[in-house]
């Protein structure tokens, strides 16, 4: 396979995003937001991610086309950089 998140992305157990037979999106009521004043970069919410949906390039970035809202990259930051919003 030759899918963009095996270049930029830690090795992991996880399927990458869009490549994933169970997506559901339309079940998700909040998404995850970045502060970026906030945020260190240190990477913990990247590495964390289950759908492997977050970059990190100048910036956190969340493709929420694929985000499930878990909340797992909320858990991880130790900076709480990274809040809930509503969806609607």
């Amino acid at each position: 396979m030759t899918h963009p998140w095996y270049k930029s992305r830690p090795f992991s157990a996880w399927i990458p995003a869009g490549l994933s037979a169970t997506h559901k999106v339309g079940d998700r009521k909040e998404r995850p937001v970045v502060d970026e004043a906030a945020c260190s970069m240190c990477g913990l919410c990247w590495i964390y991610c289950p759908e492997g949906i977050i970059s990190r390039d100048a910036r956190i970035q969340i493709n929420y086309e694929y985000c499930r809202g878990c909340g797992i990259c909320i858990e991880e930051c130790p900076k709480h950089a990274i809040s809930f919003e509503d969806e609607r």
